[in-house]
């Protein structure tokens, strides 16, 4: 083969080391400075000798992963991963991969494997780890990227001595213990291998210096000592199993990413705000909900990959394209007397189970894909991460497969809780559009669809379908529209746990009694949400999900047409009449106005522009004043009388306090009521100020709608000084909220005391 320039990263180590003998086993301070990884590599030097004077004869190994040359007399065979790359990290495309074993590997010779694969895969790839992940795409990459596989020399010590050039040194660390994520976080950006003590004399024989003992250390530690480090817009977050040995941390050591075991604690929420931005975590936790919210709390989401293997050279595949076969999908005429439904498979957003098991025979695989419609969730963060993998089940779908992104977009987040939602909003369009996905679904905790609206506001984003964390479904088909688009939450679910209704029969039975009148109601479309884990024996179609939609689809009379989830999206923007809002049903629907759907209001609250409209008056007499429709009258809370106080006093039509006033906990709360009925509402807090021009403009009043059924709160709002016209003039300030019929809610005012306030009522909308 020709002898091509090689990529030669410098060995930087501290003065100590060498002077101390690093290499040879002398243990360095647990201080050890952080290396800069942006210093660049001036290379090793490659001894110099007459070649006439030292020959070799023929150096070619028979391995198309080597480069081989005779230097000084002796036949070098350097891995192709070390040849320069114009732009690191440099695509495996026509390159060569050496495979190693996963099943010869210990688990501490495991983590060494996976972080030198990273390591190497900085400049370009050239370590493959099998034993996981489907076969087909190993194929897929030698077929349509020329990628050549070899079986890699034996043992983790022949790895470290053809990689030498790409390592700087090693971390030290006890394997299972909290010190391995310190080794783990630090290869990457210090280029170490992660060795565990049983097996340094392997690092020593290798002759790479310690750069760290990292033994007693921990994660918060090493963010600590090294933030700046680490890249800002990924993490991982490997599980405490034998997962942590041989998954995921190739990918950490090749983006700089810091590793950490995320759960339900506040260095999960620290570590991943320490990162700035709205970060993906790769990986998983304990328990799924609570890493998500302390994950999503901290301004990130959560993509799941504890099994996820080689996405260190996955990931720099390149696909000139990725473009589902369905591209928009066709969305014909709407047929009167019809009820329309989509199936939707769950689970889309672990990118593990795209890589691993998706394309086995209870998904994928069945023999029945292909014979009704079917929508799929898949993680956009796959165009990022596995391109390659996402192109083949694009290239293999049939005419009736189409493709959305799963909860909440390009990770697994909870918008309620996320302070960077419109950043993560912002990386899921762009994912999205990189994976030809314009449907995204979004999950919340907070039992409220407001969230999609962010979404919807993203240009490349066409629609969206949510669904609650807890059941999923507890929104019954709602919809919501925002800059003429949809958002639909499911109806119905199949899920082998849930009750009768969440069976194949039970679907099908309420599908059939459905409305079908797609034109003038909404309750004509439907979203089952299919539980991908769920097992049905007594299915005549196969006991897996694709066999519990075949026998639900079998069950279903003439009338209930199967679609794909776009398709309704379709049908309620284009062919529902008055979409957006639902104008002439006779109700009451999320995101309607007054002064946008008159006939379907009944009494307005003045709520919005506050000139004129009163409680009694109708959306026809003040249309512009009014917000969310409503076909009863109002309630109205007094606060001296209704609600309770635990401060202050009676000042005229109000409950006041003064800025002298003693003050804890709330100027007025409750009443609390369970006669909200179930849906969007508006709560208007009348409250008045004495000095609304005064220069400074604090925070006067902080004002919630909180369920006590829930023990949680629906909807909050500051409200500050120049937001009052008048001195002593009650003014309405709006919170909109969805509340759960029967629910206990309070209406609740806290003071600040930094004005005289006054709170005369509370005002509901029917």
């Amino acid at each position: 083969m020709n002898h091509l320039a090689l990529w030669r990263p410098v060995l930087v180590v501290a003065t100590c080391l060498v002077a101390c003998g690093g290499g040879s086993g002398v243990r360095a301070s647990n201080e050890f400075p952080p290396l800069n990884p942006d210093v660049p590599d001036p290379g090793i030097d490659v001894p110099s000798c007459d070649a006439a004077d030292a020959p070799c004869g023929p150096c070619d190994d028979g391995d198309p992963c080597t480069v081989d040359r005779c230097e000084c007399g002796t036949c070098v065979h350097e891995h192709v991963a070390l040849q320069a790359c114009d732009a690191p990290p440099c695509s495996p495309e026509g390159s060569c991969l050496w495979v190693v074993s996963r099943a010869s590997l210990s688990p501490a010779e495991k983590v060494v494997a996976l972080t030198l694969q990273g390591i190497v895969a900085k400049n370009r790839p050239g370590l493959w780890i099998d034993g996981a992940g489907w076969t087909g795409f190993i194929t897929d990459l030698a077929d349509r990227h020329h990628v050549t596989f070899r079986p890699a020399p034996a043992g983790v010590p022949a790895l470290l001595s053809a990689f030498r050039p790409a390592i700087r040194g090693y971390v030290l660390y006890d394997l299972g213990q909290a010190s391995q994520t310190v080794a783990a976080a630090l290869a990457g950006p210090w280029r170490a291998v992660a060795i565990d003590a049983s097996i340094e004399p392997m690092a020593m024989e290798a002759g790479l210096p310690l750069l760290l003992d990292a033994r007693g250390r921990d994660a918060a530690w090493c963010l600590g000592q090294y933030a700046p480090l680490f890249a800002h817009d990924v993490l991982a977050s490997p599980t405490k199993n034998d997962q942590f040995s041989g998954f995921l941390l190739d990918f950490a050591a090749a983006r700089n990413a810091f590793v950490f075991h995320g759960g339900n604690d506040d260095f999960t929420t620290a570590a991943v705000a320490a990162a700035g931005g709205a970060p993906v975590v790769y990986g998983w936790g304990p328990d799924e909900h609570d890493l998500v919210m302390r994950v999503s709390k901290g301004g990130g989401g959560v993509v799941g990959g504890d099994w996820s293997s080689n996405l260190s050279t996955l990931s720099l595949v390149k696909e000139p394209v990725l473009k589902q076969p369905a591209s928009p999908v066709d969305v014909p005429a709407v047929e009167d007397g019809t009820h329309y439904v989509a199936f939707v498979m769950s689970d889309g957003d672990n990118l593990h189970f795209l890589q691993n098991v998706l394309n086995t025979e209870p998904w994928y695989a069945s023999p029945l894909r292909g014979t009704f419609p079917m929508t799929w969730e898949v993680t956009p963060a796959a165009a990022e991460t596995t391109p390659s993998i996402l192109q083949w089940y694009y290239a293999h779908a049939t005419a009736v497969d189409t493709f959305i992104a799963p909860p909440s977009g390009i990770a697994y987040s909870y918008p309620c809780y996320n302070p960077s939602l419109d950043a993560l909003v912002a990386h899921t369009a762009t994912a999205m559009a990189a994976a030809d996905l314009r449907i995204v679904t979004v999950m919340d905790d907070d039992e409220q669809m407001g969230a999609v609206d962010r979404y919807l506001d993203q240009p490349g984003i066409a629609g969206a379908l949510y669904k609650d964390y807890a059941g999923y479904n507890d929104h019954k088909g709602a919809v919501r529209y925002r800059n003429g688009k949809a958002a639909m939450a499911y109806r119905y679910r199949i899920w082998q746990t849930g009750s009768a209704a969440d069976t194949p029969k039970g679907v099908a039975k309420a599908l059939n009694a459905a409305p079908a009148n797609p034109r003038r109601d909404s309750a004509s479309y439907s979203l089952v949400s299919i539980h991908a884990w769920s097992t049905w024996p007594d299915s005549p179609f196969g006991e897996g999900s694709m066999g519990a939609i075949a026998w639900t689809i079998s069950l279903l009379q003439p009338h209930v047409r199967v679609v794909s989830a776009e398709e309704i999206l379709g049908h309620l923007t284009r062919d529902l009449e008055g979409a957006g809002p639902l104008c002439g049903n006779g109700a009451c629907d999320p995101g309607e106005t007054c002064g946008g759907c008159g006939a379907d209001c009944g009494p307005c609250i003045d709520f919005c522009t506050f000139s004129a409209c009163s409680g009694t008056q109708t959306c026809d007499s003040c249309p512009e004043d009014c917000g969310p429709c409503k076909t009863t009258a109002p309630m109205r809370f007094e606060a001296e009388t209704d609600l309770s106080h635990d401060f202050g006093h009676l000042d005229g039509d109000g409950w006041a306090a003064t800025i002298d006033d003693p003050s804890s906990g709330y100027l007025v709360r409750g009443p609390p009521t369970t006669k909200v009925p179930g849906g969007w509402h508006t709560a208007g807090f009348l409250l008045a100020i004495d000095a609304p021009d005064a220069t400074d403009n604090p925070v006067v009043a902080k004002l919630d709608v909180y369920d006590g059924s829930a023990g949680k709160v629906l909807a909050h709002r500051d409200v500050t000084r120049h937001e009052f016209q008048a001195a002593g003039a009650f003014q309405p300030f709006p919170l909109v909220f969805d509340a759960l019929a029967g629910h206990a809610l309070e209406f609740r005012v806290q003071f600040t005391k930094k004005s005289w306030l006054s709170v005369d009522a509370v005002v509901v909308d029917g």
